[in-house]
């Protein structure tokens, strides 16, 4: 399993979808049974102001028919020391 990425322009976050998109991930979490340190990150690029959402393996497994509208991307495992927890469990 691999780890996927989700965009979110500053559009984007404009017109809600990031709002939406945690709220989404955040309510599948609650009734998940994910494992320790597995969850969601994100990194917002000063540059761009885009934010990317990282979704751990199992996170992604558990969330991907609803995460399916948010376009997420298969991705190389980021660096998690450089990202703030959106919603991971402990």
């Amino acid at each position: 399993m691999s780890w996927y990425s989700i965009v979110v322009t500053p559009n984007e976050q404009t017109n809600g979808v990031a709002d939406a998109l945690f709220s989404t991930f955040s309510a599948i979490q609650t009734v998940a049974l994910l494992n320790k340190g597995e969850g969601m990150w994100f990194k917002r690029d000063s540059n761009t102001g885009n934010i990317t959402y990282f979704l751990s393996p199992q996170a992604y497994e558990v969330s991907r028919l609803t995460m399916l509208k948010f376009r997420p991307q298969p991705c190389d495992v980021p660096n998690l020391s450089t990202l703030a927890p959106s919603v991971v469990n402990h």
